[in-house]
């Protein structure tokens, strides 16, 4: 009932305004945290925004955009999900060896929604416009090419991070895979990385392989098995890649290593928006005279702390002794944990507002997991960054802050009081971090134009026009024997075999 009459206000609005639909990554509340600000300016545009998620609970509103959801069955098997994501958050090694178990998870979504009124209620509107989410895409492209279908829709993309190899290569990016630190970037290469280095190389040609065969094979496979509830048949990831005119891309642009892209790459990431007025209840914290300082730590709402190993998290709270003059703000939630052991200098939130902490005069320091939105709101603030990196693109993202000069990092392999204090200590009494993220911010918003404004403007055209605004990519249709040129390399081989 709430999406009809969502979808109805729609059409209430006006019809010289477009519908825009966005189809988030399964139950993830960050990738819709991050479509978020194009969401916002779309709507300023005039345009009618909607975001849709198939979730096991509500992520709740998204500040101003309308949002529909399905929420998924109770019957729907949600602890062995749980189990392993805390046993790759805590254990494991994020690897593409696996990757395809993500694909077969949001088949399940599909399957557990498809009757949903919900669901239906979006499927039957007529979109202009579907951006769907990159990341495990079963319900957004689905759908995507359901609308194509049907009504003639604009499709886009939205990538939450950078691109999967086997994502650059359906755009034809030709990308060089050893030329960058590989997306699958192991803990220990955190400060050791090198495309000069043989092993380095060999490790990222392994993965590339490894994440080809599991997304060009069987991740296809299973898609395909997705889209089919849409009556779209034999689907190829070409299907989408060919029809799409425009990828937005929440990844940084320039604080990475270079890296081929497109005309169909809108890169609407790098903008730094001011913090919201302070709560009150924490200015005599932060402000207190007698300490250097506040360090906020925050590892983002996927870490399960009742899955830390071992004392991990009794090192964080005798970490916490070893630095007295500094006041520590620890966003930290686990039952029955006895949190009487943080001392008079930690205060303990069970959720914090982290944009405006980090970005407080007195905060000099940011302990984080690294993510992509917590590493630009400390680019932003001009916060060093100490990172514990988890998994997904958190490990490269720390690669990359490191490489820049103003982080360094602990291994979650190996969570000790030692290894906390030693850089964390190194951090607080040498001025080149803060100095160097200084300088990375002046690269991050030095831009034409704001990044979200030229989004929004890209947008528009597509919405305007009657045809593509740029080609096809064509090379998304070639095989691996085509894009390598193996089958040139056999009929030279032949005719140099007929000559003599």
């Amino acid at each position: 009932m709430r999406a009809s009459l969502w979808i109805l206000a729609l059409w209430l609005l006006g019809a010289s305004a477009k519908d825009i639909l966005f189809v988030n990554m399964w139950n993830s509340k960050s990738h819709a945290g991050t479509m978020l600000p194009l969401a916002k300016k779309l709507m300023n545009h005039g345009h009618n925004v909607t975001v849709y998620t198939q979730v096991l609970d509500s992520i709740g509103t998204l500040n101003g955009v309308g949002t529909v959801e399905t929420i998924v069955p109770e019957k729907y098997e949600r602890k062995g999900q749980n189990d392993v994501l805390n046993e790759l958050i805590w254990n494991l090694e994020f690897t593409p060896d696996t990757i395809d178990q993500a694909y077969r998870i949001g088949e399940e979504y599909v399957v557990n929604s498809w009757s949903s009124e919900s669901f239906q209620g979006i499927r039957r509107h007529h979109w202009d416009m579907v951006i769907s989410d990159e990341m495990f895409p079963n319900a957004g492209f689905g759908l995507a090419l359901d609308q194509n279908a049907r009504f003639g829709s604009k499709i886009a993309l939205f990538t939450t991070t950078d691109l999967f190899p086997t994502y650059s290569r359906q755009r034809a990016l030709s990308r060089n895979p050893i030329q960058e630190p590989n997306y699958y970037t192991r803990i220990h290469q955190c400060s050791s990385y090198s495309p000069d280095r043989f092993l380095d190389r060999l490790l990222t040609i392994r993965d590339v392989i490894f994440e080809f065969a599991r997304l060009e094979l069987i991740s296809e496979k299973v898609m395909r098995q997705s889209i089919s509830h849409f009556g779209v048949t034999n689907f190829r990831w070409s299907d989408v890649y060919s029809r799409s005119e425009l990828t937005f891309s929440d990844y940084p642009d320039r604080y990475s290593y270079p890296s081929a892209v497109s005309n169909q790459m809108i890169y609407t990431g790098s903008f730094c928006r001011g913090a919201e007025k302070f709560p009150e209840e924490l200015e005599g914290f932060m402000n207190d005279p007698s300490k250097k300082g506040v360090i906020y730590v925050a590892f983002g709402s996927m870490v399960n702390w009742a899955g830390a190993p071992t004392g991990a998290v009794d090192a964080f709270f005798e970490m916490f002794k070893h630095f007295p003059d500094y006041n520590f703000i620890f966003s930290f939630k686990l039952i029955g944990y006895p949190v009487d052991k943080a001392g008079p200098n930690v205060k303990l939130l069970s959720w914090a507002p982290q944009k405006e902490i980090i970005a407080h005069n007195r905060t000099v320091l940011f302990f984080t997991h690294g993510g992509l939105k917590s590493l630009k709101e400390a680019i932003c603030a001009e916060t060093p960054v100490l990172v514990l990196p988890f998994f997904a693109d958190q490990v490269r993202n720390a690669l990359n802050m490191i490489h820049l000069g103003f982080a360094e990092y602990v291994s979650k392999r190996a969570i000790t009081v030692g290894n906390i204090v030693k850089p964390m200590r190194k951090m607080l009494t040498d001025k080149k971090y803060a100095q160097n993220i200084v300088k990375v911010r002046s690269m991050f918003v030095d831009r034409i134009m704001d990044p979200l404004e030229e989004g929004a403007f890209w947008t528009d055209k597509m919405l305007r026009s009657e045809r593509r605004i740029n080609f096809e990519i064509i090379g998304s249709r070639l095989t691996y024997l085509e894009m390598f040129g193996f089958d040139l390399f056999v009929l030279f081989v032949g005719v140099l075999l007929v000559l003599v």
